[in-house]
């Protein structure tokens, strides 16, 4: 057919072939991708640089960036994995007294967060005025609404932590954080109804002259933080500890301590160690200076250099993890009924297998 004689309205004959249709398809397709990909590029470069991690829907949770507030000037960033995850392991409380009307909690009701230990029941909640008397009328209700009514509670009164068994089960479970690594792995996320960005500093106790080998000289807090109480995470979901009003932390050593010996006999862990010492830097030998840091035993030990730690050793070692004054206590505390020691008696280093008291 001659093209001339074809309709001034219609196109040549060779667009309109099927050949002709899937190259100009192909190119849209290629121009819309490449409009695309620009256009999520920099949506994501402006969400990750201004607003991450920005509103994530947490059943009303919202995600603060912190930013400016970091030390480093690095925008702290959070995987929304971890805030998915923390969805199943967060418990909230509730006065039940206070209730206005089923599914109405007001402010006023609100208790606190707990952390889910197991999918038992079993939840961690840091509350410095527990009674008996809130057993009957605290309820947990987790991230899907359901309510759960506590069947027995052990409370450390020491550390104001509450270890709740709720009936029924729940779905998450809880990682603790490796507090070995604290010192270097200082970023944290406060979950308080936001999440709240902040940096632990750590304050460590001069002590008395002599002190208990289990006392905590160590303590942490998040810097500038001006919340009310609520949970400490770091960037990979593991559970750091509880964090008051004033910005202090309670450790998650802590309960990780009690969460064995509560599964399996329902109380509390006991078990210590009675020494009692100083830090040293160093000491004499002869006419020899030797740098050797440890505690000292002052006080305390067996009376029977064969059976374990003795008065006048050095402990350089719980484990085979050097001892310091911010750990000490830790170790002790986390350490099972029976551990090994490596001191510093009599110009040797020595391994001593160590059993804790009951007390």
């Amino acid at each position: 057919m001659d093209m001339k004689k074809l309709a001034p309205h219609l196109p040549p004959k060779i667009c309109l072939t099927p050949s002709g249709h899937r190259s100009h398809d192909l190119k849209l397709i290629i121009y819309s991708a490449l409009i695309a990909l620009a256009a999520g590029g920099a949506a994501s470069l402006s969400l990750f640089n201004y607003f991450y991690p920005a509103f994530y829907d947490n059943n009303s949770v919202y995600i603060r960036s912190g930013r400016g507030g970091s030390s480093s000037g690095i925008i702290p960033e959070l995987s929304a994995n971890v805030v998915r995850d923390w969805r199943y392991q967060i418990v909230q409380i509730y006065d039940e007294s206070k209730i206005i009307k089923p599914g109405i909690y007001p402010i006023a009701s609100f208790a606190g967060k707990g952390v889910v230990l197991n999918s038992g029941g079993w939840v961690a909640l840091y509350h410095p005025a527990w009674t008996k008397d809130l057993t009957r009328r605290f309820i947990g209700v987790d991230n899907l609404g359901a309510r759960h009514g506590i069947e027995k509670f052990i409370s450390d009164k020491e550390n104001s932590i509450v270890y709740l068994k709720f009936d029924g089960e729940f779905r998450g479970t809880t990682v603790f954080a490796d507090w070995k690594k604290i010192p270097e792995d200082k970023q944290v996320w406060i979950v308080n109804g936001e999440w709240n960005t902040g940096e632990l500093t750590e304050i460590v106790d001069s002590g008395a002259t002599v002190f208990p080998a289990m006392k905590i000289m160590s303590k942490y807090r998040v810097n500038d933080y001006l919340a009310h109480a609520g949970v400490v995470v770091n960037n990979r979901g593991d559970f750091v500890g509880f964090v008051d009003s004033s910005g202090r932390v309670i450790p998650s050593w802590l309960v990780q301590r009690h969460l064995t010996s509560i599964l399996n006999t329902g109380e509390l862990a006991s078990g210590g160690v009675n020494w009692q010492g100083f830090f040293v830097a160093g000491l004499r030998e002869g006419v020899n200076w030797k740098e050797i840091k440890g505690f000292y035993i002052a006080e305390g030990g067996q009376t029977e250099a064969e059976i374990g730690i003795v008065k006048g050793d050095i402990l350089l070692e719980i484990n085979d993890e050097p001892v310091s004054q911010a750990s000490l206590a830790r170790q002790i505390i986390l350490a099972p009924t029976e551990f090994i020691t490596t001191v510093w008696r009599e110009g040797l280093e020595v391994k001593l297998l160590v059993k804790k008291e009951a007390k």
